[in-house]
């Protein structure tokens, strides 16, 4: 199984994005989220605006979308990772994670927070074997199905190399 990046997302993958994140909608949308393709299309096009996006390919056939949001030169946020569904489970979102993060590091930024739903588990676990540490809980943060819910906010610094010295005897 092959695994690359594209950069940025390619707008002709919208619609399949919009099929991805339906595959499990109560993982990805709060009531305020876009309810119809239209409005999602228009809010993907502004986000490319703003934000770094990826499109992750898997075998040579598009399979995910990594959105990031720069914040500070210092600071960004990751602003959605979907997967498709016949490619979940398998580790590949930790791996194209780390390709796009290795990117943002590169860029000079040091820090990168997520936020996600608090019952998201199979995000947390991911976001954690990456190595993103938490941070808090945000208490009944947005409304899903008319009720309050509350996320989670993690982050991970960029990792410093070690260097190991030679003894000298």
């Amino acid at each position: 199984m092959t695994l690359h990046l594209v950069e940025p997302f390619p707008p002709s993958w919208v619609p399949r994005l919009w099929c991805w994140l339906h595959e499990c909608p109560e993982s990805n949308f709060a009531d305020d989220a876009p309810t119809t393709f239209a409005a999602f299309a228009t809010e993907i096009e502004q986000r490319q605006r703003l934000e770094r996006t990826w499109g992750i390919v898997v075998d040579d056939e598009p399979a995910g979308y990594i959105g990031y949001l720069p914040i500070t030169t210092r600071l960004g946020s990751l602003h959605g990772i979907c997967l498709a569904g016949a490619v979940c489970h398998r580790g590949l979102g930790k791996i194209a994670l780390t390709q796009a993060l290795e990117s943002v590091w590169a860029s000079g930024v040091e820090k990168v927070c997520a936020t996600f739903f608090n019952d998201n588990l199979a995000v947390s676990a991911m976001l954690r074997r990456v190595g993103f540490c938490e941070e808090g809980l945000l208490v009944d943060h947005v409304v899903r199905d008319g009720q309050p819910v509350s996320m989670r906010i993690v982050a991970m610094f960029k990792p410093v190399p070690i260097v190991l010295k030679e003894r000298v005897s």
